[in-house]
């Protein structure tokens, strides 16, 4: 958990990094970008992280929710096989 900055920190593995892991776990929230329940600026969504996730070579394989006031979840994302 980074606090909002899961995706930012995920993107730093850089190429190599991403073919290495198998499993990738990340907090986001299901909101839009400008819904004013957001908890991080910059943070994000379930939508943005999914799409660039998913273009890395993964699947989405559960989002969990964990927080239905804010629209928190926990996503797990598998390698694509």
């Amino acid at each position: 958990d980074a606090q909002g900055a899961d995706l930012i920190v995920l993107r730093t593995m850089g190429k190599e990094g991403k073919s290495r892991v198998g499993k990738i776990q990340i907090e986001v929230q299901d909101l839009k970008e400008t819904d004013r329940l957001r908890m991080y600026a910059g943070g994000a969504t379930r939508k943005k992280a999914s799409k660039e996730i998913t273009s890395w070579g993964f699947v989405e394989e559960r989002c969990v929710l964990q927080n239905c006031a804010v629209g928190e979840m926990n996503c797990v994302f598998r390698r694509n096989a």
